[in-house]
């Protein structure tokens, strides 16, 4: 009996997917006077897989489909990637959405992209793979993409020519991206400028606002000084208190007004015009 044959009207016939091998084997003995053969007949199976190309047949239809043999038969298998359509009479294979089908099949802070029998990775904004190992922002399947982790970019430290932040801003990095600030005594306008704000429009009544690039500086109006106990505070000055800081001549009374002073005529005299031309 035949290894893999069958039976057939007294006969071991090789069935479909088989073919007849016969082998002959020579028995010499020592002395090498005799030569015995014997012949070994077995049932070889046969790789339609690796037939099918050189006689220009396709045994699976679909395209996507590779062709795996078997004892005695072969079957159509859908490549990595794909799958098989339930219920297609024929096999057909369709396009596996990864990014679908399957959980973390990126790493953190990657986005998953789907290709026709495969997938790749892509940092999100503001990330990027570790530049020592790839200078791809797209890595597919094939290239580890799953192992591969997004790192942030910290944009604040671009050169002068790609720095981020207007004039006169801060750049602050966060994870994924980053923010201007504009630096004390400036704000951000419609075109995302930082521009100088004008302080002295919000200026005190007792005090003179000049405005600086920045900056500003107050200084108390004439009549007035800097309050020790809060400088951005003006005192009026009582110019009667010292008489190097007023006018008034003898028989005069010094009135303190805010701001500045007024001189009286003591009780007795008058005020005239030609002593007041006189002073």
């Amino acid at each position: 009996h035949m290894p893999n044959s069958v039976c057939l009207k007294g006969q071991c016939v090789c069935p479909a997917g088989f073919k007849h091998l016969e082998m002959i084997l020579h028995n010499t003995d020592r002395d090498e006077s005799t030569d015995d053969k014997m012949t070994l007949e077995s049932c070889m199976d046969i790789d339609e897989c690796e037939l099918a190309p050189l006689r220009h047949l396709a045994l699976c239809d679909d395209q996507n489909s590779d062709c795996v043999n078997t004892v005695g038969a072969y079957i159509c298998q859908c490549r990595d990637g794909y799958e098989t359509i339930p219920g297609s009479f024929d096999l057909q294979c369709k396009d596996v959405d990864e990014c679908v089908t399957e959980d973390n099949v990126c790493s953190e802070n990657a986005i998953c992209v789907n290709f026709i029998g495969s997938y790749g990775c892509q940092c999100q904004s503001g990330f990027e793979f570790d530049p020592l190992l790839t200078n791809k922002t797209l890595l597919m399947e094939s290239d580890g993409a799953r192992d591969l982790i997004c790192h942030d970019i910290d944009e604040c430290l671009f050169d002068a020519d790609e720095y981020p932040c207007p004039e006169n801003a801060v750049c602050i990095n966060k994870a994924g991206s980053f923010s201007c600030e504009c630096d004390p005594g400036f704000m951000m306008n419609e075109e995302k400028l930082c521009v100088n704000i004008n302080e002295c429009e919000q200026s005190p009544g007792q005090q003179s606002c000049t405005d600086n690039i920045g900056s500003y500086k107050c200084s108390c109006f004439a009549g007035f000084q800097v309050d020790l106990e809060d400088d951005s505070k003006c005192l009026d000055i009582d110019e009667c208190s010292d008489d190097s800081l007023n006018s008034c001549q003898f028989n005069e009374n010094c009135v303190n007004a805010s701001p500045s002073y007024d001189c009286q005529c003591d009780e007795g005299f008058r005020f005239t015009e030609e002593i007041a031309k006189m002073t």
